[in-house]
């Protein structure tokens, strides 16, 4: 079946799968014709019905039953009012499709502008608010204070891999049909990559940090498998306690590769497990004291690791120590990768 809906102020139809010339047809209807020759087929038949209505000046609703089967009249006029029934809708299906669709880009539009902010706020730093030459400004620096210059040289290039996670994030977690090159990487290399931003955060915080000494390789996105390591290092580094250790296995059987990140971080609750990969939702014990981020870390791990076919989850441990009054656990967090 042939149809067409322009809806009055939209630039462009709102459905349409006519051909010019069907479109030609459509603009010289204007009732039911019952015998009809179609342009497309050259032939009269009986049942070729066509119907368009106008409303207002530039509404339009057009529907041909050309190279369609309808028994009578009616299922033809039965057709065209459930057309009509959808335009009633459709100012409330589109700003349901814009709500979605603005959920799922404006955190990552935050997270864009907070980290382009953050490296204009680097080199800001250089100048010390100072205008004039500001490459022999930067160049005096660079000379008497080559700490402060690799302090920021390494900041800057995590907020580069930051912007390429949340680039990432929008162009293949938050399609329908995201584009993948998977090819053979060696895991313990991804996780090292991803580490090494984080590696100042946690000497700051006193973490010893351990990984196996074997790897393996396996087909991956490394577009997407790299965000689900940043958000978990992220987090780590956000939640661990410190002076403790943070250790990487890296395991395998028949069936599986296996990765388990076990540190003594802040604990999680035994009905928090399954939430915690859930949009949005934070722990209690985070939220309680306030070092809680935008609660979206977990759910896009879980789903880059799926379009890896990988998996992850989480073995809360027995409440432990506290520390300024927050309560940490043994918590280990576990990733599989099919080999099947």
């Amino acid at each position: 079946m042939k149809f067409f809906i322009k809806k009055e102020g939209e630039d462009s139809p709102i459905v349409d799968n006519l051909d010019d010339v069907c479109k030609r047809c459509m603009n010289g209807c204007e009732k039911i014709q019952d015998d009809i020759v179609c342009p497309l087929e050259r032939t009269k038949r009986i049942m070729d019905q066509r119907l368009c209505k106008q409303y207002g000046d530039q509404t339009k609703i057009f529907i041909c039953a050309a190279q369609s089967s309808f028994p009578k009249k009616k299922n033809f006029i039965e057709k065209f009012s459930f057309f009509e029934d959808c335009l009633l809708y459709l100012d409330f299906i589109k700003l349901e499709i814009k709500k979605q669709e603005r959920k799922k880009n404006e955190q990552v539009l935050h997270n864009i502008k907070k980290l382009n902010a953050q490296g204009i706020q680097y080199f800001y730093d250089l100048r010390n608010g100072e205008f004039g030459d500001t490459f022999s400004r930067v160049q005096e620096i660079v000379q008497s204070n080559p700490r402060k210059i690799t302090f920021i040289i390494l900041k800057c290039m995590k907020m580069i891999d930051a912007l390429k996670s949340e680039l990432t994030i929008h162009d293949k977690l938050l399609t329908d049909k995201p584009v993948l090159s998977k090819m053979p990487h060696d895991i313990k290399k991804v996780i090292l990559n991803v580490y090494h931003h984080f590696e100042e955060e946690f000497k700051n915080r006193n973490i010893t940090f351990a990984i196996s000494d074997k790897s393996w390789k396996s087909n991956l996105d490394f577009d997407t498998i790299n965000i689900a390591f940043f958000h978990l290092f992220s987090n780590a580094a956000k939640y661990i306690r410190p002076s403790t250790e943070f250790h990487v296995d890296l395991l395998e059987d028949e069936l599986c590769f296996v990765i388990k990140l076990k540190m003594e971080s802040v604990q999680i609750k035994e009905d928090e497990i399954e939430r915690i990969f859930e949009d949005r939702y934070s722990g209690e014990f985070t939220k309680m004291h306030h070092i809680n981020g935008s609660g979206l870390g977990m759910g896009i791990v879980q789903k880059a690791l799926k379009l890896n076919n990988g998996s992850i989850s989480v073995i809360a441990g027995n409440p432990g120590r506290i520390t300024n009054n927050v309560p940490y656990a043994e918590n280990i967090f576990k990733i599989q990768f099919s080999k099947i």
